[in-house]
């Protein structure tokens, strides 16, 4: 490693979030519903940056020049609001980067669970989050694997690249963990952080005994729910 930050570059795109919402988003909403704050969102980035939430007005008290410009949405989903916001927080990151290796991974849920999280998505969010960060956890605290205690940091996903629905979380997680005042390096290595197979069969584990709970403590929600058939 070095003390070296490389140069962030912002792409610039052909069409914009904004463009394409103005361009087809009309037509959608004429034959789709969708919720509340779906649409508030929709409509903060439609109109960012046009004048929709007023402008500034600077005037130079030496020379009398004027400059206006309007005001951005500060959506927190609106990409032209985020960039800045979103290289300011890669350069924090790679600032407080370990100089061990790092690892990827990625825990998701089947596909037939995807309608279901659309209609409980604060409750199965959360269930995978906690399934995830425990499975971690448990295996970074198994002498065969580590014995110690991982740090990591998660995204959630809601949505793949294709634009359908596919929730899932990225960990970045470094190969290793502080055994008390220690650190101590992880032990599988090599490609993967701990054994793939291993850790789908813990996760699993794991996310249906919550599902069950929420299940049996009639917490979810959907016209289909009584369809559902739980399999440990």
């Amino acid at each position: 490693m070095t003390n070296d930050t490389p140069e962030i570059k912002p792409s610039q795109p052909k069409f914009t979030v904004a463009d394409i919402f103005n361009l087809y988003m009309d037509d959608y909403l004429e034959s789709h519903n969708i919720p509340y704050h779906y649409e508030k969102v929709i409509n903060d980035i439609r109109n960012c940056g046009t004048g929709y939430f007023g402008l500034t007005y600077l005037k130079c008290d030496n020379c009398g020049e004027i400059e206006i410009t309007f005001n951005s949405c500060g959506n927190r989903h609106c990409s032209s609001c985020q960039g800045g916001k979103q290289r300011k927080w890669v350069h924090t990151q790679i600032d407080n980067l370990l100089p061990v290796p790092y690892y990827h991974v990625v825990f998701t849920i089947p596909a037939m669970l995807n309608d279901l999280c659309r209609y409980n998505e604060q409750l199965l969010y959360d269930l995978l989050f906690k399934s995830s960060a425990e499975t971690l956890q448990q295996f970074g605290r198994d002498p065969k694997w580590l014995g110690a205690e991982l740090g990591f940091f998660g995204i959630l996903h809601t949505w793949g690249q294709k634009n359908w629905i596919h929730p899932h979380i990225h960990y970045v997680v470094p190969g290793g963990g502080l055994d008390g005042d220690k650190w101590k390096d992880i032990k599988y290595g090599g490609k993967f952080l701990f054994p793939v197979r291993a850790l789908s069969i813990v996760f699993r584990g794991k996310f249906v005994e919550g599902l069950k709970k929420l299940y049996y403590k009639s917490k979810l929600t959907a016209s289909f729910i009584s369809q559902l058939t739980l399999h440990g």
